[in-house]
């Protein structure tokens, strides 16, 4: 696996959580824009499904 397009946080400092969850968010971005529409449509179904069990609130 190329880890040359990985993210490394070293937590020796505090780091906002808003700050990881923008570069989960942006990483995940990342290799979905890259993913074809069909494996797109299918991963983001999935991926919002699993929202509404961990989130029910978002229904």
């Amino acid at each position: 696996m190329n880890k040359a397009q990985w993210n490394t946080v070293i937590l020796d400092d505090p780091i906002p959580q808003g700050e990881i969850e923008r570069m989960i968010d942006k990483s995940y971005m990342l290799v979905v824009s890259k993913m074809t529409k069909k494996d797109q449509s299918s991963f983001l179904v999935h991926l919002f499904n699993e929202l509404l069990i961990i989130e029910p609130s978002i229904r």
